[in-house]
């Protein structure tokens, strides 16, 4: 099946919009000495995109101790990027963590939701 050029089109367009690029890191489980498993994350793309802030008021997280504030960042990457909820973005030097992937996709862009790991 062929596209719509003003799909092609809305495509490069956006592509245009993406003002930085970001580290896509994806976690491999690595056996540790003590019969368990270590999470370890290894760098498996780097891609142009942008991003944004959700809304403009942080909601809070309950962790296991604590309560932390935290905010929705909003990522657009380039169409036909695949990323998994358990993948992790650096950007600007800052680390997120997907917390929804494909959330809002539509045929013009790749969307996920994030927060930022403190």
């Amino acid at each position: 099946m062929t596209l719509p050029r003003d799909v092609t089109r809305f495509r490069q367009l956006l592509a245009t919009t993406f003002n930085t690029t970001a580290t896509i890191q994806r976690v491999s489980r690595v056996a540790d000495n003590t019969g368990g498993t270590s999470d370890s994350y290894a760098t498996v793309m780097t891609l142009p995109c942008q991003f944004y802030r959700q809304g403009t008021t942080p909601r809070e997280r309950e962790t296991t101790t604590q309560v932390q504030v935290t905010a929705i960042w909003i990522f657009v990457f380039p169409y036909g990027t695949e990323l998994l909820n358990t993948d992790r973005i650096t950007c600007n030097g800052r680390q997120f963590e997907v917390t929804s992937a494909a959330v809002g996709s539509f045929e013009l862009a790749a969307r996920v939701l994030a927060v930022e790991l403190v």
